[in-house]
């Protein structure tokens, strides 16, 4: 099947959907460390185990 006649040809990014774009990737990346350092947090509090030093 050829799909060129069913695709849309490739467009490049405005330079404001690039600035858009980066400050959205900036966001999830930082959402992203404050959540794994919550859950990193969380698991050493909740330990199902205690520990012992």
């Amino acid at each position: 099947m050829d799909k060129s006649k069913t695709t849309e040809p490739v467009r490049r990014l405005t330079d404001q959907e690039i600035a858009d774009l980066r400050a959205d990737m900036q966001q999830a990346a930082e959402w992203t460390r404050k959540e794994l350092a919550r859950r990193r947090q969380e698991k050493t509090t909740d330990s199902p185990l205690p520990r012992h030093e």
